[in-house]
C-alpha cells in the first residue's frame, strides 16, 4: 500500500458525512432456554423474524433452541414458522424464513444438567466455524423463576472465552427481596453486571420511550412537571384477560409480583425521574433509582387488593378466579392491586401517584394520566357548562398508542361559553409505519449491548424493598375474596379510597354515541342516524338486542365521509352490534373495548328502559349521559319516578323535554301574568304536557292543574284558557334534536326539577 493510500485510510470517511448510520450488532449466536415455551412462540420469534425482514440482524447470526421437549431441527423449525405466521405483526415471506430457519437449531435436553448441554457447546462451536459467530453469546431465559439459578450455575462456569457473552432474564426476576439479592450475588459469581439484562418488555413499548421524548424533548412540558403544577398522576396496567392458564405461576405471583413491582413501579419511575445527563444506560437508570428510593411504603389505607369473581368479558361469560383450573378454591391470591405512592423529593414532594393493575378488567388499557393543577382564579366559572374540569395530559401506552390534552375552550356562537376539548396525537396517524414490538427493540438492544431499556440489580432490589413492605401489611388480615366482578374495573374499595382524596381515578374508557335499540326501533334509528350524520360526525355504536337468538355477536362497520365547506371532509364511524342470546345481559362487557379514550359517552335508549335490570344498570354506569324520550313509553308515573333516581348516577336528556323547548320561552314572555297561573291546558303528547306542567310547578315553587289533549306533536298551550303565543318556525327533526342533546355535556337541573314535579 503507497504512503498516499494509508493516510487516506486514516481519514475520516468525507462520504459518511451527512448519512444516517444504523449500528449493527456484532456477530452471534442467541440460546433460548425455554424455547418450546409459549414466550418464545408467541413473542421471541416472532420479534426474530421481524427484525430479519428489516435486515436489523447480523449477517453472522444463528440460533440454538434448547427445551425439554423431545424434537427434532425440522420439527422445531416448522413449529416456529407457524408462529411466526400466526404471531407475527408482518406478512410472511418465505424468504426472509429460509434465512432465519438455516440458522436454527434445536436440543432436546435439561438445562441444569452440564453434560445434557454438550449438544449445544457443538452447535455453538459449529456456528463459529461455519458462520462466523465469533464465540459471541446471547443466553436468553425464558425459563420459570425456579430454573434461573440451575441454568445460571451450569452456563456461568462454561461461558465462552473467545467472545463476548450476554445474559436476557425474563421477569419475575425473583420472589421477593431475600430471592432476589441471593440471585443477583449468584450472577456476580459469574457475569458483570454489564452482561446482565434483566427484561420488563413494558421499557421496550415504543409509547412507554416516547414519555421520556415528550418530557425532555420538549420546552413547554418540563417547566410544570413538579408538584407546583401538577395535582397528582394516575397510571393504569388493566387487563381484559384472566391467568390464561398460568395458575400455578400465578397463586405464587398473584398481581402484586406479575404487575405492580415491575410494569407499575417502572412507570412511576419514568414518570417521575429526573432529567439525565446524557442517554446512556446507566445515566437513565441512575435517575430511575433515586425515584424508587424516594418512595415511601405506602400504609395499609393507601392499598386496596381484589381477586375478581363470575362475570362478562366482551359479552361473554367468564369464570372467577377461583373458578379457574388449577386455582384453590379458598385462594387468598389477588388479582387486583391499587395504591397511592408518594415519592419524598424536592419536584414531587406531596404529589400523589395512584397506581393501579389487574386481570378481568373492563378492557385492556395501560395509560399515564398526569392531572394539573387548577387555575387558581379562574375567571370564567359562570361561562363553563359545569364545572370546568383540570387540564389532563394522557400517555396511551396500549392500545390506542398515542397522547391526548384535555383544555378548556370557547363553544362557537355568541356568548362566551366554554367546554372541555381533546387534542390527541395518534401514533396511528402521524407515523404510517407500524409500531414494532416491545421485544423486537429490546433484543436488538442486547444484541447491541445497549442496557438502558433493561433493569438493574439496584432497581429490581428497590422494587422488592416496597413489595415486600407492603404484602407484610397482608399477612395480618383475611379478605373477603372475591370482590370485584369481571368485566369491571376492580373493587369498589378503590374508586371509594381515591374518591375519599379528593381525586377519583381517571376513567380509562369512554365513548362516543352509543345506542339501544331494539328490533321494532331499528328503522327509526337508521332514519335519526342518517340525518344526524352530516351535523354530528362521530363514533356510533348501535346495539340491537335479540335475546332469543342463539348466542354470539353480529358485527358491522361503516365508515362514511361528508363534506364540509370547501376541500375538507368529516367521516363518521357506525359499528352496529346484534347481542344474540346471553350477551344481551352484558353489553357493558361487549362495549368497553371497543371506546374512544378521552371523548365523552353518550347512551341513546330507544323505548322506556328497564329500570333496575342487569343491562340498562351497566350501561348507565358506563356513561356521561343517558338521553331517552319520554314520549315512546307506555306509561310515565312510574318512569319518572325511577328516572329520578339516577340523576345523582348519569347525566340525562330527554327529546321529550327538547320538544319543549320552543314553547318555555314563550310561556315565560308572559311573565309577570303567567306567575297567578292556576291550570294550564296541553296540546301534545302525554311527556310533553306534563314536562311543561312540571316545570311551571318547579320554577313557581306551587301546585298548577293539568288539562292534556292528545296530539302527535305540541300543537297549543292554554293559561287559565287564554292561548299562549304560538312560537315561530317549524318543529325541530328528531336529528336535529338528538344532535342538539350530544353538545350537551352536563346535568339539566331544570328538567331534574320539572320531572320530580310531574303529578300524574
Amino acid at each position: 500500500m503507497t504512503e498516499t493510500a494509508q493516510a487516506t485510510t486514516q481519514q475520516e470517511n468525507p462520504l459518511l458525512e451527512g448519512l444516517r448510520l444504523r449500528r449493527t450488532p456484532d456477530p452471534c449466536a442467541l440460546v433460548i432456554f425455554g424455547a418450546s415455551g409459549d414466550l418464545t412462540k408467541r413473542k421471541l420469534f416472532p420479534a426474530l423474524y421481524s427484525l430479519a425482514l428489516r435486515s436489523l440482524l447480523p449477517e453472522h447470526f444463528a440460533i440454538v433452541g434448547v427445551s425439554r421437549t423431545e424434537e427434532s431441527d425440522d420439527e422445531f423449525r416448522e413449529a416456529m414458522k407457524a408462529a411466526v405466521q400466526e404471531f407475527g405483526r408482518d406478512a410472511f415471506q418465505q424468504e426472509t424464513w429460509d434465512w432465519l430457519a438455516e440458522r436454527t437449531r434445536y436440543v432436546a435436553t435439561d438445562a441444569a444438567d452440564e453434560e445434557g448441554l454438550r449438544p449445544m457447546t457443538e452447535i455453538l462451536n459449529d456456528y463459529d466455524q461455519r458462520l462466523g459467530t465469533s464465540g459471541n453469546r446471547v443466553y436468553y431465559l425464558a425459563v420459570p423463576p425456579s430454573a434461573i439459578a440451575p441454568i445460571i450455575e451450569v452456563i456461568g462456569p462454561n461461558r465462552t472465552t473467545t467472545g463476548w457473552t450476554r445474559l436476557i432474564i425474563e421477569k419475575p426476576f425473583g420472589r421477593d427481596l431475600d430471592s432476589a439479592k441471593e440471585l443477583n450475588a449468584l450472577l456476580e459469581e459469574h457475569f458483570d453486571e454489564s452482561e446482565v439484562f434483566r427484561i420488563d418488555h413494558y421499557l421496550g413499548k415504543e409509547t412507554v420511550q416516547n414519555l421520556l421524548a415528550l418530557r425532555f424533548a420538549n420546552g413547554i412540558f418540563e417547566p410544570i412537571w413538579n408538584r407546583q403544577f401538577i395535582d397528582h398522576i394516575q397510571i393504569t396496567v388493566a387487563e381484559s384477560i384472566g391467568i390464561e392458564g398460568r395458575s400455578a405461576f400465578y397463586e405464587q405471583a398473584g398481581a402484586i409480583r406479575d404487575i405492580f413491582q415491575n410494569h407499575l413501579l417502572q412507570l412511576v419511575a419514568l414518570t417521575a425521574m429526573e432529567p439525565p445527563i446524557d442517554f446512556t444506560a446507566d445515566s437513565v437508570r441512575n435517575e430511575k433509582v433515586k425515584v424508587l428510593r424516594g418512595m415511601h411504603t405506602p400504609g395499609p389505607k393507601h392499598v386496596v387488593r381484589g381477586q375478581y369473581g363470575p362475570g362478562f368479558v366482551e359479552g361473554e361469560e367468564v369464570p372467577g378466579y377461583r373458578d379457574e383450573p388449577g386455582v384453590a378454591r379458598d385462594s387468598l391470591t389477588e388479582t387486583f392491586v391499587a395504591a397511592k405512592l408518594f415519592v419524598d423529593n424536592w419536584r414531587w414532594a406531596d404529589t400523589p401517584f395512584y397506581v393501579r393493575a389487574g386481570k378481568r378488567l373492563a378492557r385492556r388499557e395501560t395509560s399515564i394520566a398526569i392531572e394539573f393543577k387548577r387555575a387558581p382564579h379562574p375567571p370564567f366559572e359562570d361561562a363553563a357548562e359545569g364545572e370546568l374540569q383540570p387540564n389532563v395530559l394522557v400517555v396511551h401506552i396500549q392500545p390506542d398508542e398515542g397522547v391526548s390534552l384535555e383544555f378548556a375552550a370557547k363553544v362557537p356562537g355568541q356568548g362566551l361559553t366554554l367546554r372541555t376539548v381533546h387534542m390527541d396525537f395518534l401514533y396511528g396517524g402521524a407515523f404510517r409505519t407500524g409500531i414494532p414490538e416491545a421485544y423486537e427493540r429490546l433484543i436488538l438492544d442486547c444484541l447491541l449491548g445497549d442496557a438502558t431499556l433493561f433493569t438493574r440489580a439496584d432497581e429490581v432490589e428497590e422494587q422488592w424493598s416496597l413489595v415486600d413492605a407492603i404484602v407484610a401489611f397482608w399477612k395480618r388480615d383475611r379478605p373477603a375474596f372475591p370482590n370485584y366482578e369481571a368485566g369491571t374495573w376492580g373493587p369498589a374499595a378503590a374508586d371509594e379510597r381515591m374518591d375519599s382524596a379528593g381525586e377519583p381515578m381517571q376513567r380509562t374508557s369512554v365513548m362516543t354515541h352509543l345506542a339501544w335499540v331494539p328490533e321494532q326501533w331499528v328503522e327509526a334509528a337508521e332514519d335519526v342516524l342518517a340525518g344526524l350524520a352530516e351535523r354530528h360526525p362521530s363514533r356510533t355504536i348501535v346495539l340491537v338486542p335479540e335475546p332469543d337468538a342463539e348466542d354470539g355477536l353480529e358485527a358491522r362497520v361503516e365508515v362514511d365521509c361528508y363534506p364540509v365547506g370547501q376541500d375538507q371532509k368529516v367521516s363518521m364511524e357506525t359499528i352496529r352490534l346484534k347481542l344474540c342470546g346471553n350477551r344481551v345481559q352484558a353489553p357493558a362487557s361487549v362495549v368497553e373495548p371497543l371506546l374512544l379514550p378521552d371523548l365523552p359517552v353518550f347512551l341513546r335508549w330507544r323505548g322506556l328502559p328497564p329500570f333496575g335490570e342487569g343491562p340498562f344498570e351497566q350501561l348507565v354506569d358506563t356513561v356521561d349521559r343517558l338521553i331517552v324520550d319520554s314520549t315512546e313509553w307506555p306509561g310515565l308515573a312510574a318512569p319518572y319516578e325511577q328516572l329520578a333516581e339516577i340523576f345523582d348516577r348519569v347525566a340525562v336528556s330527554d327529546i321529550a323535554w327538547s320538544r319543549t323547548s320552543r314553547w318555555r320561552p314563550q310561556l315565560a314572555s308572559l311573565w309577570p301574568g303567567v306567575a297567578d297561573v292556576q291550570r294550564i291546558k296541553v296540546t301534545g303528547t302525554e311527556a310533553q304536557a306534563h314536562l311543561l306542567a312540571g316545570w311551571l310547578r318547579s320554577r313557581l315553587g306551587r301546585e298548577i292543574d293539568l288539562e292534556h289533549e292528545e296530539a302527535d306533536r305540541l300543537r297549543g298551550v292554554e293559561i287559565d284558557g287564554e292561548p299562549a303565543p304560538f312560537p315561530p318556525g317549524d318543529p325541530p327533526a328528531p336529528a336535529d334534536l338528538l344532535s342538539d342533546e350530544l353538545e350537551r355535556f352536563t346535568r339539566d337541573r331544570i328538567y331534574e326539577d320539572a320531572v320530580r314535579a310531574t303529578r300524574m
